[in-house]
């Protein structure tokens, strides 16, 4: 069944004179700004110097006039202020306006292939991140995107399990900010990081991690067989048969979590658990084999 969610993400506007915008936003993002010349959104990180995630983002570009571009960008509401100080600290002297958008809402659908034509109340976009994972919408603020669309209204816990069973990290409490590397949190897999592009913030590090090859953790889906509630205080260890670590919880939503792990240990484990709780894992269907 589909099930549209209104998301606590918040948006926020990038624009600028002609190329100037998508200029800017190069050099400090992990995508490739020319991509918007065959597709109308990217899935994008921000980085440290040290090749660690601050933000992670979807970029939508919006209709304009020739001589100007309009993005807007979707990040996780806790951090939306630290990203507007980030990107007008890297703005030096460009032409561009950046402001946080309060008459848009931003919506997942969870189907890609439902034709929404595009309008003034309601833009529509393919989630760049997996083929098939759905749709997302901008809407202007007062919109009953619900109605239109005759689709039941899921919670965010309810969105939150429908991204961890696919093993899909999305907003700080998943992809930690300062201590998450783009090439663990399956970035790479999902189109949000481009080797071929050149310099940008944190580039260094995640080129020669991608070159060499060697990538031992990775964010994978836990599937519990029952309902579990993680406290602060928990210890986070996902254990083998063992009792050996083989990697961390990230989070839990209902039966279903996602955990940073250890790829080798994992695999070759007979069986995992949290806290006593048995759980599996498996391979995401869209990771390259």
């Amino acid at each position: 069944m589909n099930r549209l969610f209104l998301l606590k993400r918040s948006l926020i506007r990038c624009n600028g004179t002609s190329n100037e915008a998508s200029n800017f936003l190069q050099g400090i993002i992990t995508n490739d700004m020319k991509l918007f010349s065959e597709q109308n959104c990217i899935y994008t990180l921000f980085l440290n110097k040290l090749g660690r995630i601050l933000y992670d983002s979807i970029i939508y570009k919006l209709p304009a006039n020739v001589d100007e571009e309009k993005f807007i960008i979707e990040c996780d509401t806790a951090i939306a202020d630290n990203l507007m100080r980030h990107l007008k600290f890297y703005r030096i002297r460009k032409k561009v306006d950046i402001s946080l958008s309060d008459e848009h809402n931003i919506w997942f659908l969870s189907d890609s292939k439902k034709n929404i034509e595009y309008s003034n109340n309601v833009m529509p976009y393919i989630d760049p991140r997996i083929s098939d994972f759905g749709t997302r919408l901008i809407t202007s603020k007062d919109f009953n995107l619900k109605e239109m669309l005759n689709e039941s209204l899921g919670s965010d816990e309810d969105y939150m399990e429908h991204r961890y069973k696919l093993g899909i990290g999305e907003g700080i409490v998943d992809l930690i900010p300062e201590k998450s590397f783009p090439l663990e949190s399956n970035c790479d897999y999902m189109k949000g990081i481009s080797f071929q592009k050149g310099c940008y913030i944190g580039q260094e590090l995640t080129a020669r991690t991608y070159h060499t090859g060697v990538v031992r953790k990775r964010l994978m889906p836990l599937i519990f067989e029952k309902k579990i509630v993680m406290n602060l205080n928990d210890n986070v260890d996902i254990k083998n048969e063992g009792k050996l670590s083989v990697g961390k919880l990230r989070n839990i939503s209902g039966n279903y979590g996602l955990g940073l792990m250890r790829l080798e240990q994992t695999i070759s484990s007979k069986s995992l658990n949290y806290n006593e709780n048995p759980c599996t894992t498996e391979k995401p269907f869209w990771w390259p084999n």
